[in-house]
């Protein structure tokens, strides 16, 4: 039963993904992880795709777009409340 539980326990380490968010943006811009990152953090939205293909830089289009996207997260909270 040990050796069971011990290798599926090695199974589960070794088949999981390391973190890749950076905090750092959303600390910076005040922005959800939600604009980059699907709710499960699997994996990156439109948004979070560009910003990474951008080296992680945002342009001023791209801002736009976050303050759209950010909205529309901000109305669907509320309508759930």
């Amino acid at each position: 039963m040990m050796t069971k539980t011990l290798f599926v326990l090695l199974l589960v380490v070794g088949w999981s993904e390391p973190a890749s968010a950076i905090p750092a943006f959303s600390r910076q811009t005040g922005a959800s992880c939600r604009v980059c990152h699907f709710q499960n953090m699997h994996g990156l939205t439109k948004y979070g795709r560009d910003f990474l293909k951008n080296a992680f830089h945002e342009t001023e289009e791209m801002k736009k777009q976050r303050l759209k996207i950010e909205e529309r997260l901000r109305r669907k909270d509320s309508d759930r409340q």
